[in-house]
């Protein structure tokens, strides 16, 4: 039974059960897509299975923490896990930062098509913007996306609830200002029947 058949919280449960049907399903319709994305940047088959085993890793962990919740398709969310674990083991190796990466046509997995490399493409979007936020954007918003109160992320930071509110909507403005004015956002917006 190939993955697309199953939905996101049916591979996110058997990753966290650790079960190897799931497992094999995914390491039989993803790793592909890693590995040609690795090659294709510097990579090599062993750096592309290294990846692939820290992505799901990182999302094992992430599950069992109940810090990793997901409504779309796994596979776009999985293949930017993959794609940013590469870019900062890059980083790492050039011991340069990189500059914000754009995918190109070219490094699109061919097994993304339609409706999933959209996703990816929007989800790549917001991920480049959300990458230049400044730090404390960046902290408050991911906190508040997985789910912990304002209450408790002003504690975590020192400061009142009011200004971590007030914060928030500050961030939060300025991505979606930042996304919206970029020409590619037209291009994947998403319409009313989604």
């Amino acid at each position: 039974m190939p993955t697309h058949s199953l939905n996101s919280s049916d591979i996110l449960q058997g990753i966290s059960n650790r079960d190897d049907r799931i497992l094999s399903l995914l390491y039989e319709d993803y790793y592909p897509m890693v590995e040609q994305f690795v090659m294709r940047n510097q990579g090599n088959y062993d750096d592309a299975k290294d990846i692939f085993h820290e992505a799901l890793i990182y999302i094992f962990q992430k599950v069992r923490k109940d810090e990793f919740s997901l409504s779309g398709n796994f596979r776009p969310y999985f293949f930017v896990i993959c794609k940013n674990l590469w870019l900062q083991a890059l980083r790492k190796k050039k011991n340069t930062p990189l500059e914000a990466h754009h995918l190109k046509a070219g490094e699109l997995p061919a097994h993304l098509e339609g409706e999933e490399q959209t996703q990816l493409e929007r989800y790549t979007l917001y991920q480049e913007y959300f990458a230049l936020l400044g730090q404390d954007c960046r902290f408050i918003l991911k906190k508040f996306l997985n789910g912990f109160s304002l209450a408790r992320i002003a504690e975590e930071l020192n400061f009142t609830a009011k200004y971590v509110k007030k914060r928030k909507y500050v961030c939060q403005k300025k991505l979606i200002d930042s996304i919206m004015a970029d020409p590619r956002y037209d291009q994947l917006k998403i319409t009313a029947h989604e």
